[in-house]
């Protein structure tokens, strides 16, 4: 028996508890977008602000036998942009970026399944001068979409890609421009991603290559102090010690089934050391422990282990992993090992799943820190609030909330 069926033994979740879950992912997603948002008007917001149009054209890679019969699409940006007027150290380490927070209607080659999305998208722009007026652009930005024609068992059950309304977009991408006056004229190259993270089943999620073209109007910007003000911070170096916690909800494994069933807790522990290697990033070494609600079920209904909970439903990862600074807000990126994880072993040899040799060593992660105080001089207690997701190696096992002390 695969393990997409074996959720007919688990447990229901009582209508409450299911309830709550099902707010949580939305909770998360909506909660760190206003922090994002908030910690961008107050990064930037004394500089002017400009604005952002753009069309884009690009076509859904199919990445699975399941997925439905698409064409071209298309997605028009809208975006204001916040130039930085306050002079902080980091702003003059990454050449002045400039945040956009951009609204963007796209649809996917085939209205009557996949419907259309609406998102709300922040994004910080790097740019680069080339001369003669031309310069070069990376960007990145995380947001959350809504989605008009999502999974239904009923309505729309051949919609396998997208499997909740709500979802999370991370995006990425590079372009070329040429400034005349206060406008610059650019070709665009985006990637942006959209899934909930293995919160609901199915989910294998949007991804979308992008090519377009835009115009902006950004105001010239005085950064005449920002020299003064890096010569003044003293970046910590030293190595730091935190410990913290989380919890997740998600599905039982399995991109596409089984549908409709009940939601998980997933509940977290972490041990971590951390070293500033420069002004824009640090270095991290630790172990997670999480706990599994539906290991614990599946243990007991399935008699794994004969039964026997113990420590069977724990699993724990040693990682390694790589965070990029700007000010109070990181990104980083977990390459992690498992180095205890009994339930999914015993699942292999019970042949409730197919031994997959990335899938059964390694768990990584991808998320967002926020700092109370600004890490790079911090000598004192601090504390940051986490989103993440986690993942089967390259599979979305579940998004998370957490807490962490930094010693």
């Amino acid at each position: 028996m695969k393990i997409q069926h074996v959720a007919i033994y688990f447990v229901s979740a009582e209508k409450g508890k299911l309830l709550s879950s099902k707010i949580q992912l939305k909770l998360q997603l909506i909660i760190f977008l206003l922090i994002i948002c908030l910690k961008a008007g107050g990064a930037f917001g004394q500089g002017k602000m400009g604005f952002e149009l753009a069309g884009y054209a690009g076509k859904l890679l199919d990445i699975s036998s399941e997925f439905p019969e698409v064409r071209t699409n298309f997605q028009i940006d809208f975006a204001a942009i916040l130039t930085n007027r306050k002079h902080k150290y980091w702003h003059s380490v990454y050449n002045f970026p400039l945040i956009h927070v951009r609204g963007v209607v796209a649809n996917y080659g085939n209205n009557e399944i996949l419907g259309s999305s609406f998102t709300v998208l922040p994004e910080i722009h790097y740019n680069k001068d080339l001369g003669n007026s031309y310069f070069f652009n990376y960007h990145v930005g995380y947001g959350i979409s809504y989605f008009t024609k999502p999974y239904d068992a009923i309505k729309n059950p051949d919609n396998l890609v997208i499997g909740s309304p709500i979802v999370a977009t991370p995006a990425a991408g590079i372009g070329l421009g040429k400034k005349i006056n206060n406008f610059t004229y650019s070709i665009l190259f985006n990637y942006r991603h959209s899934s909930n993270g293995h919160f609901s089943v199915p989910n294998i999620g949007t991804n979308v290559p992008l090519i377009g073209i835009g115009i902006q109007c950004v105001p010239k910007m005085n950064t005449t102090d920002t020299i003064s003000t890096l010569s003044r911070v003293n970046l910590n170096k030293r190595i730091r010690f935190s410990i913290g916690g989380g919890y997740g909800v998600h599905e039982v494994e399995g991109t596409l089934f089984p549908t409709g069933g009940p939601k998980y807790r997933v509940i977290y522990g972490r041990i971590e050391a951390s070293k500033r290697i420069s002004y824009k990033s640090s270095l991290h070494v630790g172990f997670t422990c999480n706990t599994s609600e539906a290991a614990k079920y599946m243990i007991i209904n399935e008699s794994l282990f004969d039964g026997t909970i113990g420590l069977n439903h724990v699993k724990v990862i040693g990682y390694f992993g790589h965070e990029i600074h700007l000010g109070h807000l990181g990104i980083y990126l977990d390459l992690g090992l498992n180095v205890y994880d009994p339930f999914r072993k015993e699942l292999i040899r019970r042949e409730f799943l197919v031994s997959k040799f990335f899938d059964t060593h390694f768990s990584n992660e991808i998320g967002f820190n926020y700092y109370l105080t600004d890490p790079v001089e911090n000598r004192n207690l601090n504390f940051v609030a986490n989103l993440s997701l986690r993942t089967i190696w390259g599979k979305a096992d579940f998004f998370n909330t957490g807490l962490k002390v930094l010693f």
